[in-house]
């Protein structure tokens, strides 16, 4: 019986934790456009967030050591295919916009660890997204997702995946626990809607 709530205590801090969405430093984070430009070689955080952007500035994708990528809170219809050029990204939170789809190049983000798209329009994801081999986190939490990509279990480092108050039937969902190892944690609780005014 403890090691059974042993077991649960951990699973729901796992939960909590990685629901909290991405845990960045704050030290050397560049909240300012305008001031990354000016040490381009040296950005490795940038975050752009609740600046009631309506698209990504080209500027964001000449950043050639840029790690983290925080845009939460915009107004950010699409993710233009400039994206493949950060080839050293490893988390993008571009929660709260208004995303109704992915371009195939996200795929090329190939040290992709986190990627959190809760809260948006998007209702479908690429093939590409297979590609991300080093994708630990991804969270789909209250968009219009209805069913990922079969392909998308080569993904092989995931981890956590949140697929609450989506698209998808209860059908759907006791075949996607199926097509992934036990290790992987898929949040498929009835849980806060997680909403711009909630």
């Amino acid at each position: 019986m403890f090691k059974k709530v042993n077991n649960f205590i951990f699973l729901f801090y796992c939960i909590t934790l990685l629901s909290s969405g991405f845990a960045w430093s704050q030290d050397n984070v560049y909240t300012n456009l305008k001031d990354a430009i000016e040490h381009k070689y040296e950005v490795e955080h940038l975050a752009l967030r609740n600046q009631k952007l309506k698209k990504i500035p080209m500027e964001v994708f000449d950043f050639p050591k840029l790690k983290t990528l925080d845009l939460r809170g915009n107004k950010i219809k699409e993710i233009p295919p400039d994206i493949q050029k950060l080839k050293k990204l490893e988390e993008l939170d571009i929660s709260r916009n208004a995303l109704e789809s992915l371009p195939a190049e996200i795929g090329e983000l190939k040290r992709l660890v986190k990627l959190n798209l809760s809260v948006n329009k998007i209702w479908k994801l690429p093939e590409s997204i297979n590609q991300l081999i080093r994708l630990e986190y991804l969270n789909l939490n209250s968009t219009d997702i209805y069913k990922i990509p079969p392909s998308f279990v080569n993904c092989t480092s995931l981890r956590y995946i949140d697929v609450r108050n989506t698209q998808m039937d209860a059908d759907y969902k006791k075949a996607l626990r199926e097509m992934f190892p036990n290790e992987v944690i898929i949040d498929m609780s009835a849980g806060c809607k997680c909403g711009p005014n909630n």
